[in-house]
């Protein structure tokens, strides 16, 4: 009896600087401006604004997450997923303090009343973007003792 290789999810997520990942996983999990996707075997085509937030990688029963700062999301026939990030980085990659400092200081831009309409939403994207990365380190890099720079959960 010959054992058919289980379908998988090829998936490759891209930034302007680099290749963050590029391998197949049984699944991935993604916030969409339309809401919260899992992209499964044999999924259906689409493309989707992507929302700033967490790719949470399975594989083999280990799970990688991975925070991005928004982008875009196709997903072709034969479950082929490729996400176009503005930025991204696995959640022990980000450091707390710096995303700390940064939330810190949108939420005091936008206290001042001389900001233009421009401004205040450049400056309510930098408080989201700010606000997703410290959910994500503080959710994932305090379980089960992790360390910050050390890499126990990721696939690879």
């Amino acid at each position: 009896r010959i054992k058919s290789k289980a379908a998988k999810v090829g998936g490759k997520l891209v930034t302007p600087e680099k290749v963050v990942f590029e391998e197949e996983f049984d699944s991935l999990t993604m916030d969409t401006a339309m809401g919260q996707i899992t992209v499964l075997p044999n999924h259906a085509p689409l493309v989707s604004a992507l929302a700033a937030g967490e790719i949470v990688a399975r594989k083999d029963k280990k799970e990688s997450y991975v925070y991005v700062a928004g982008g875009f999301v196709t997903v072709e026939k034969g479950s082929k997923v490729i996400i176009l990030a503005d930025a991204a980085e696995h959640h022990y990659e980000i450091d707390e303090q710096r995303a700390i400092e940064a939330k810190a200081r949108a939420e005091k831009a936008l206290k001042e009343s001389t900001m233009s309409a421009e401004e205040v939403a450049e400056t309510e994207a930098a408080l989201v973007r700010s606000i997703a990365r410290l959910n994500i380190v503080r959710r994932r890099s305090h379980r089960r003792g992790h360390v910050p720079g050390d890499n126990p959960e990721t696939i690879q």
